[in-house]
């Protein structure tokens, strides 16, 4: 089955197969995102779970269930996309290396690390579209996003046949750093306190010192606990604590991994902190929190410069409030979901 490939939000929504998101399109969907219509006997947690099973169906049922499909079409670009887009477009290759597949999607789309090797597939990924981290990526640089994203996910379709196979990856300037940062990471919450707290869904981090640089990032505390909500707190040289409260993607994907609580109303709890707080936004500090119905938004106090999605945090300030106190209000309100 030989579809052209395209990572176009604007194309049309006729005569494709569409993988990763759901916006509409019609044909077949597999997709783990909100309002997929991916079929019940090949949904699965991640997009490129949803495609393995499309790809492990007989050649014949694969003709038929795409029928009217003349291209395999994303919205957007990351791991799980591009990886969804390759089992599709390669089925038998990718079914041979399908756990590689899909510890690069958890990496992606979870901020899970079943394996180094899966994080520095997804690293690769991800940075191999960034004008300013791969010179592939710089010959498109001038170019609108979704040609830029379509050119690197076709060359990525054709190497990855051989680059799965391979013992340590190429492009190691795209990895090798991220799997470094990570490993720092993991060995600074190896000496920060850890208590989970199951009714709620959340696992907390209390360091006994500052963090060094931005303290640990996404992928070291969603890689070592399966809960929902991770709330990360440090003491400040200058006094107070720092403070990062983040939902993982788990309770927004659709299936759920697992049943999940109601998401907690972020913006509720950073009024209520913000009235407690000594100095807040007069001072360009404040409790602040992203769009809940963002796929991982999170609370801190601090600045506002954090994109979404932050690996590390450079907004992070110190609050003034007890931390007893801090801990209570984000307890009562996870509470309240």
């Amino acid at each position: 089955m030989e579809l052209s490939v395209r990572v176009d939000p604007t194309g049309p929504l006729q005569g494709v197969l569409s993988v990763d998101g759901a916006w509409g399109a019609e044909g077949l969907n597999l997709s783990h995102w909100p309002g997929n219509t991916t079929p019940p006997d090949l949904v699965h947690e991640l997009s490129t779970g949803s495609a393995l099973r499309f790809a492990g169906l007989d050649p014949t049922e694969r003709v038929e269930r795409a029928a009217g499909a003349e291209a395999i079409v994303n919205n957007h670009y990351d791991t799980d996309g591009v990886l969804a887009l390759f089992a599709t477009r390669h089925p038998e290759r990718a079914l041979e290396f399908r756990a590689a597949l899909l510890e690069a999607a958890a990496a992606g789309d979870f901020f899970q690390v079943p394996s180094e090797r899966g994080l520095a597939l997804d690293a690769l990924i991800t940075n191999f579209a960034d004008p300013e981290r791969s010179a592939f990526a710089r010959t498109f640089a001038a170019e609108p996003d979704h040609v830029r994203h379509t050119e690197v996910t076709l060359q990525l379709l054709a190497e990855l046949p051989a680059l799965l196979g391979v013992e340590r990856l190429p492009n190691e300037e795209l990895w090798l750093p991220v799997v470094e940062r990570y490993r720092l990471d993991r060995a600074e919450l190896e000496g920060a306190s850890r208590h989970d707290d199951a009714e709620r869904d959340l696992t907390t981090y209390l360091s006994p010192r500052p963090w060094n640089l931005e303290g640990p990032g996404r992928h070291a505390l969603f890689g070592s606990t399966g809960a929902d909500r991770v709330l990360v707190l440090a003491p400040s040289t200058g006094g107070g604590h720092t403070v990062r409260l983040i939902l993982s993607t788990l309770s927004w994907f659709e299936p759920l991994c697992r049943e999940r609580l109601a998401r907690p109303d972020l913006a509720r709890l950073a009024a209520r902190l913000n009235e407690l707080e000594p100095c807040s936004s007069d001072c360009g500090t404040a409790w602040r929190t992203q769009k809940l119905t963002g796929a991982s938004p999170e609370l801190w106090f601090g600045t506002t410069e954090l994109e979404s999605y932050a690996e590390h945090s450079t907004a992070l300030r110190a609050s003034a409030i007890d931390l007893d106190l801090i801990r209570r209000e984000i307890e009562i309100e996870l509470s309240a979901t």
